[in-house]
């Protein structure tokens, strides 16, 4: 079956991100990535970072009597006696509001644009306009669902220009921060197939673009890729930070995540993290599906989590769907 069954919510975060310090690291530092310096004492650092907007990290020296220096970055660490470098993490307990809910019963009234064209990403098919997509079929609401499929039915001239017709669509609405979450009971599988779910800004990739869910053919985990102009890099140690791992690009970690990136592969290839395996394909579908959700507070941090069924958590289960 070649076919999505989805629903997506998206919340607000009504009380600002708070952040908690980890714990300092002795003798080192942070090069480069400087907001400013601000004087104190190294037990003072964390709560300058808190207050200051766009500081991830910072470290402590000597200099002047005694110097915070913040971050807008927690990388790259060297050693340096004497200092001690500090980051911050985000706090788990942030409270969220609703403040939409796409599914059955708005999904295909005035909340997505259906792009009707071929692919700008050079994929071979043909995404269909709204009133096409319903009288053929290709999205429609099933058992309380929005189904999303693609014509598996047509037979193609072999010189074609173009593919079977699919759907693409587009939200109405804008958003610069949030939670979003993305619950799909069963997803596309098969050769051929390139089902994804991503964000992007106005003047790509200026504006960057983040693929939250993203596979081909018969690929067994979700690939999270970031696609973005130049200033971008990744550190391989970043992946202490999550549990999946580097796509490889040249035999080597891609943590380049400008699109013209040197030494990485062409084709605007960006940075990509593998999942654990199961978050796509047949594993995925077998299991009953799962949830793919991102935090994102702009200029703090964006986080992506994969969860599979039964493994959501329950105040994510619990949304209204």
């Amino acid at each position: 079956m070649i076919c999505l069954f989805l629903s997506i919510s998206l919340f607000i975060n009504v009380v600002r991100s708070q952040t908690n310090c980890i714990a300092s690291y002795s003798n080192l530092a942070i090069k480069g990535n400087d907001i400013n310096g601000v004087q104190g004492s190294s037990s003072s650092c964390c709560q300058s970072c808190q207050q200051k907007r766009g500081c991830l990290a910072y470290y402590w020296d000597d200099f002047n009597g005694g110097t915070c220096w913040l971050k807008n970055d927690t990388q790259p660490l060297y050693v340096n006696n004497g200092s001690s470098a500090g980051i911050l993490s985000p706090n788990t307990n942030n409270t969220y509001s609703l403040l939409v809910n796409y599914d059955a019963t708005n999904f295909l009234t005035n909340s997505f644009s259906f792009i009707h064209s071929k692919d700008p990403s050079q994929g071979f098919v043909n995404y269909t306009d709204q009133t096409t997509a319903e009288q053929t079929g290709l999205i429609k609401i099933q058992n309380g669902k929005v189904f999303i499929g693609v014509d598996n039915k047509t037979i193609l001239e072999p010189n074609s220009t173009y593919g079977r017709n699919a759907v693409r669509v587009e939200s109405l609405k804008q958003y610069n921060a949030g939670l979003f979450i993305f619950n799909i009971d069963h997803m596309p599988t098969g050769k051929g197939l390139w089902p994804a779910f991503w964000s992007y800004g106005p003047s790509w990739p200026n504006s960057g673009e983040i693929d939250i869910l993203e596979g081909v053919w018969t690929m067994n985990y979700n690939q999270i890729s970031l696609h973005t102009r130049e200033g971008c890099d990744m550190q391989v140690n970043d992946s202490i930070y999550f549990n999946g791992t580097w796509v490889l690009q040249y035999n080597k970690p891609g943590t380049n995540c400008y699109i013209h990136a040197p030494g990485e592969y062409p084709g605007d290839a960006g940075c990509s993290i593998a999942a654990p395996v199961n978050t796509f394909n047949n594993g995925f579908n077998q299991a009953g599906g799962g949830v793919f959700a991102m935090e994102w507070e702009p200029e703090k941090f964006l986080r992506i989590w994969n969860f599979v069924k039964p493994n959501v958590p329950s105040d994510i289960a619990s949304v209204r769907a």
